[in-house]
């Protein structure tokens, strides 16, 4: 039986060359349109080849071999379809480096010191402006609510100037022999380095035809070739 005639077969059973219940990320252009897909493939590219059984269930079970079969390698493919890239660079890598670093204990020893601080003689002088400054005591008689001057107070400090001399001295500091001591803990030091571009080895024509080729790649056309090579019979051709 032809793969055409297994086709009918399959349209009359209402049933598609890959079973439905297959969910396989890489199906998703598949399950678009199953039908249209067996069509093309059983009914008119790979109509005349002959089909390794007349029996649909067969067929069915052949079908389930090939997922085992090629599953992983259609699933690699597939995930290739997502990669985002520059065709004209022939280096496009992520390098990380992880060094682990061990806890450590380190000792700073200092020797007895001493330290001198000089100051040279200094002058200045604080001015103070005039200063009037007068104060009433008022107070009421108890047979009167009216307030009535105790006694007043007047005081006038003329402006005037302080002058002060600093004589030149000496601080000294002394701080003993001691030690300072550092702990780090164990930690990972982690080196990440992208390297892109192109690093010469390859021409960017060389790079742009290799792109025109990567462009007519055809995942679905390698699911189907692949699966139906498992449920048709060899093909020799005669000399």
């Amino acid at each position: 039986m032809t793969l055409q005639k297994l086709l009918k077969k399959l349209q009359t059973a209402q049933k598609t060359l890959i079973p439905s219940d297959r969910t396989e990320d890489y199906l998703t252009d598949y399950q678009t349109a199953p039908g249209d897909v067996d069509a093309y493939y059983m009914g008119v590219k790979y109509k005349d080849l002959k089909a390794i059984s007349e029996d649909v269930e067969e067929i069915e079970a052949t079908v389930g071999v090939a997922f085992l079969v090629y599953g992983s390698k259609w699933a690699k493919l597939y995930n290739t379809l997502d990669l985002k890239y520059n065709p004209l660079w022939n280096v496009d890598a992520e390098i990380v480096e992880e060094h682990d670093i061990a806890k450590r204990h380190t000792e700073d020893t200092f020797a007895e010191r001493e330290d001198t601080d000089t100051y040279g003689e200094t002058t200045g002088n604080t001015v103070y402006g005039q200063l009037d400054d007068n104060v009433t005591n008022k107070t009421t008689p108890y047979d009167s609510a009216e307030f009535r001057n105790l006694s007043k107070q007047e005081r006038q400090v003329l402006e005037h100037q302080d002058d002060y001399t600093t004589d030149q001295h000496e601080d000294t500091h002394k701080k003993g022999a001691h030690t300072d001591e550092h702990d780090e803990d164990a930690y990972k030091d982690t080196i990440t380095t992208t390297r892109t571009g192109n690093i010469g080895v390859t021409s960017s024509q060389e790079l742009l035809e290799k792109e025109r080729s990567v462009s007519d790649f055809k995942f679905l056309d390698i699911l189907m070739t692949d699966i139906i090579d498992m449920i048709t019979e060899p093909y020799f051709e005669e000399d």
